[in-house]
């Protein structure tokens, strides 16, 4: 294993390690930050593209909030999230997310990123 690529799971372990529910969200949340750096989305928009429940979802953005990897801000009632506006923080969940194959330290499936809701 190439030394950056042994750095990047050190950043993603310090990240996630005491993260006490499901890693797997988590991961595949900071892996849509990477896909879309500079969009806002609401909840349900997110648990919709990640397939995941919403309780899960709040869980992972509460704790990517806290720590200010995400960024929330409401609009109209609706609160929005978004990857930080550091560009520390940023560039490192970009360089966190960069080897396509980090995922597979805690899973085992790929991620399940849809265009939108799929009709029930």
């Amino acid at each position: 294993m190439a030394t950056s690529e042994m750095a990047i799971k050190d950043r993603v372990t310090r990240l996630t390690e005491d993260y006490e529910y499901d890693r797997n969200s988590l991961l595949e949340l900071l892996l849509f930050w990477r896909r879309y750096p500079s969009a806002r989305f609401n909840l349900l928009a997110i648990t919709c593209a990640l397939r995941q429940g919403r309780q899960c979802m709040e869980r992972a953005l509460s704790y990517l909030t806290k720590r200010g990897v995400v960024r929330e801000v409401r609009e109209n009632d609706v609160r929005l999230y978004s990857l930080s506006d550091d560009n520390e923080i940023r560039l490192e969940v970009l360089a966190l997310t960069e080897l396509a194959g980090v995922k597979s330290v805690w899973c085992s499936h790929k991620p399940s990123y849809v265009t939108g809701c799929q009709p029930g």
